[in-house]
Formats: structure tokens, C-alpha cells, sequence
């Protein structure tokens, strides 16, 4: 019984920490994306399903975000960001797509 306790907090351990290990290293990703870019983010909202990405493109394993950013000039511009690798996600590679809204 001890064993099975040990095991299953063990379990719940891991669970939480790729949880917020997950969250916080998109965020980190997004963040230095748009300030090598040039972008001040306004909004951002984390999706469970592609955005304008094509679901067959988009792993599991990778973060995909709804964004309305400011460029330099001024301008408003909206789209979406997936973050990570198909096969490596986000834990092997700081890879940045963005597809904006026309």
C-alpha cells in the first residue's frame, strides 16, 4: 500500500511538473520570439487545436497561439504562432512558425 502511494505521487509529481514546465516554457518561446521580431504582444491565448495551422502540420508536442501583436510601425497585426518541432515539441527546439490573419 505504502508502494502504491509512493508510485502514485510520484506519478502526480511528474504530471504537474511537465504541466507547468509546458506552460512556462511556451510563454518563454512566444516572449523572445516577438522580442527578436520587434513585437510588443497585446494578446495571446493558448489553443488546443492548430488555429490557422493544419492539424496534420501540429503535433501534440508543440504550442500553438492565437496573437494580436504591434510591430514597430505601429500596426496591429493578428495570427497565430506554433512553437517547438513536430517530433522534439517545444522541450528540443526554440523553432518559431507564425501564419498571420489576411
Amino acid at each position: 500500500m505504502i508502494r502504491d502511494l509512493f508510485f502514485a505521487s510520484v506519478l502526480l509529481t511528474v504530471f504537474f511538473w511537465f504541466f507547468f514546465s509546458n506552460n512556462t516554457r511556451s510563454e518563454i518561446i512566444l516572449r523572445n520570439w516577438a522580442d527578436r521580431e520587434g513585437f510588443e504582444i497585446l494578446k495571446h491565448e493558448r489553443l488546443i487545436f492548430g488555429g490557422g495551422f493544419c492539424i496534420f502540420t501540429t503535433s501534440s508536442m508543440q504550442t500553438v497561439f492565437s496573437i494580436t501583436v504591434r510591430d514597430r510601425n505601429g500596426r496591429e497585426l493578428s495570427g497565430w504562432v506554433r512553437c517547438g518541432t513536430f517530433f522534439g515539441g517545444i522541450f528540443a527546439s526554440e523553432k518559431v512558425a507564425v501564419k498571420w490573419k489576411k
